[in-house]
């Protein structure tokens, strides 16, 4: 026997101990998942142990809704001992949202990921074969099938069976939550204005385009099925009185479904032989209530006049409540509420096409367009020209309707209406952007993005794909194809306008880096330019010295060997003298006797200064004087002697140095012949 939640939180009802019953009741609500363990842990000590302490059940719901622990509804849902329906499945439920012919729906979250969720709740007895549950069934199928931004989005299913004291099965259906307000409340407190009301139409439009491409229809398009987020995007919900063609149908003939006041005149007379033009009538009543405030037509008598009258009546003029209207608006919408469907727009694509220039880029919403960050909106002022953007599209209407949103902006817009007059204009204009349809005629989107990356040889070209039928996940795919993003149709102003210029500043950064990459090699080249320069002047600077020296050795040419030889002998001779003398028997050594033998060679050089940079700095600058040929000056009386084997004269100036050395020498010397 399974103990429900319910039984639970009746049995601690019972229990006298106030701190019992509190904490009993706590566990039984956490154990449950009607209130989540991490809410209860984020509360503080103090707060726990208030709710711990409360005495009664009524004192401690009223606490746990204070603290936001518990909403004001699942409180009551509590009270009335019926928490066991405020968890389903993987879901929890919040608050009530509204209720309708075939369920309540409420606003609740998932347990584990806590996305807002909106959850349609139908009970029904086990054994029921009730027609609303097949349609709620046929509800949930068809919203799994349509993905459209403009239509609320089917995410989970399930079924609760029924617990021992019941014999009632809970079917839910779970959508998105969209945060907005239905067009019946807001026309409630004002008509809207004519912008407002034909984006309105525009986007229901092309939800019913989606609609009509995978065989349904909706029946029951009116204001309280619409919803308006504050970014100005349209909802379209409640299909739980879709019709399938090619399904069996649970419409018997005759069977009046839908909102009589927003209803075709054939669905009157038979909901099920219906098609997507009865859609576009109840669109047509839906922009009559939002210009005017008032529905096309009011309940007046019994419901079997209403009906009777419905089938021929025509909608009032829209001018005579509203005179701001243009009279070529007010025959769009008339048309689209002609009593014969076949004088109707034949499909949404022409309602689009036929409410596209009516259409503002200022539009109104108030609050509910938001300004686009500044970041967005810097498109750098460097780029000397507007920013070129090409729009391939075989719709002319989406074309018109893509340049009324760039030019408010700034960009400078070029057409082509298929991938081959693209390629043309791409190569012709040189686009920053291009705004890409998928399908086209003769050359598809996909492929005329493959030519772009291939044969368009523009830096950085940004791509953005737009398509009204294919999903995100096709979409995405088209990323690793060369593009740079996508928007789905229909076209939001904002959406569109965000991400173009995201794509323009994504651009404009990446010229930037290449022109700073450019600069920087520039740089570096004529770097390598300048120190090229500066390698050549040393490189010349160095041949001008190996020159130099050239010529010196050059000076040189006129010696024989024996003169070096005997420069040689004659300096070593004078070290040697000069080392017996007391003064500089300390300063010259075997060492020093061999320096000057080996610079000797380079007496030319020795008069500019080799003697006294390798003579002992004690030795008299008197000794240090060797020179050849009469060019040096002398005071002192010179006499000329030869060397042993020597073949040219040596002229020393007479130093008391000098004296010596020559006298040691004459003494070996043999006299010489007269």
């Amino acid at each position: 026997m399974r103990l429900t939640l319910d039984d639970s939180i009746g049995n601690h009802a019972m229990h006298r101990d106030s701190h019992g019953l509190a904490k009993s009741l706590l566990q039984a609500l956490l154990q449950a998942g009607v209130i989540l363990a991490e809410d209860w842990h984020a509360l503080s000590d103090d707060l726990r142990n208030e709710f711990l302490h409360c005495r009664t059940k009524e004192q401690l719901l009223a606490q746990l809704v204070h603290a936001e622990v518990l909403s004001s509804f699942q409180a009551s849902r509590i009270e009335a001992s019926a928490a066991e329906s405020l968890v389903l499945g993987n879901y929890r439920i919040i608050d009530r949202i509204g209720a309708g012919g075939m369920g309540v729906v409420y606003r609740g979250e998932h347990r584990l990921l806590r996305r807002p969720v909106a959850i349609k709740v139908m009970q029904k007895a086990q054994d029921e074969d009730d027609i609303l549950l097949h349609r709620f069934f046929a509800e949930t199928r068809a919203l799994a099938r349509l993905q459209h931004p403009n239509i609320v989005w089917a995410l989970d299913a399930g079924t609760i069976q029924p617990s021992n004291h019941s014999n009632m099965c809970t079917h839910f259906l779970v959508m998105e939550y969209v945060l907005g307000t239905n067009v019946e409340q807001i026309v409630t407190r004002a008509p809207m204005t004519v912008t407002q009301a034909c984006e309105l139409g525009y986007q229901i439009a092309h939800a019913l385009d989606e609609i009509h491409r995978l065989n349904f229809v909706h029946r029951d398009i009116k204001p309280s099925n619409i919803l308006v987020t504050p970014e100005g995007t349209a909802k379209l919900l409640d299909f739980g009185l879709a019709l399938h063609f090619g399904k069996q149908r649970l419409t018997a003939p005759g069977t009046l479904l839908g909102t009589l006041n927003y209803m075709a005149p054939e669905q009157v007379a038979d909901a099920a032989s219906v098609d997507i033009r009865a859609d576009i009538f109840g669109l047509g009543g839906v922009l009559y209530y939002c210009l005017t405030g008032k529905m096309p037509f009011p309940t007046q008598g019994s419901m079997v006049h209403q009906v009777a009258s419905r089938l021929t009546q025509k909608a009032p003029e829209i001018r005579t409540l509203r005179p701001d209207v243009a009279p070529d608006l007010e025959a769009v919408i008339c048309r689209m509420l002609a009593v014969q469907r076949d004088d109707r727009y034949a499909s949404p694509r022409a309602v689009i096409r036929g409410l596209m220039p009516f259409l503002n880029m200022s539009l109104d919403w108030q609050s509910r367009l938001p300004a686009l960050d500044a970041e967005v909106d810097a498109i750098p002022a460097g780029n000397a020209r507007k920013p070129q953007i090409l729009l391939i599209d075989d719709e002319a209407p989406v074309r018109d309707l893509c340049k009324q949103f760039f030019s408010r902006e700034g960009f400078e817009c070029h057409e082509a209406r298929d991938g081959v007059d693209g390629l043309k204009r791409a190569a012709e204009v040189s686009p920053d952007l291009v705004v890409l349809d998928i399908e086209m005629p003769r050359l598809s989107g996909p492929e005329t993005l493959r030519r772009l990356r291939q044969e368009t040889p523009h830096e950085n070209l940004k791509i953005i794909m737009m398509s009204g039928g294919s999903t995100p996940d096709e979409m995405a795919e088209l990323l690793d194809l060369g593009a740079n993003d996508f928007v789905p149709k229909p076209i939001s102003r904002h959406q569109l306008v965000a991400r173009v210029k995201a794509a323009l500043l994504h651009k404009a950064s990446q010229d930037r880096a290449d022109l700073l990459n450019r600069q920087m090699l520039q740089m570096n080249a004529e770097l390598e330019k300048t120190l090229g320069a500066r390698h050549s002047d040393l490189a010349q600077a160095r041949n001008a010295l190996v020159l130099a020296l050239a010529k010196i050795v050059g000076t040189r040419s006129h010696e024989s060997e024996g003169h070096l030889t005997r420069m040689r002998l004659g300096v070593r001779a004078l070290a040697q003298q000069a080392r017996k003398l007391p003064r500089y028997a300390n300063d010259i050594d075997d060492a020093f006797l061999q320096t000057p033998r080996r610079y000797a060679k380079w007496h030319p050089t020795s008069a500019l200064g080799w003697a006294s940079s390798t003579w002992p700095s004690t030795l008299p600058a008197a000794t240090t004087s060797i020179s050849t040929g009469p060019a040096i000056p002398t005071n002192l009386p010179a006499k000329r002697f030869r060397w042993p084997h020597a073949s040219s004269p040596l002229r020393i100036r007479m130093t008391p140095c000098v004296r010596a050395a020559r006298s040691a020498q004459a003494s070996r010397m043999p006299p010489r012949s007269r």
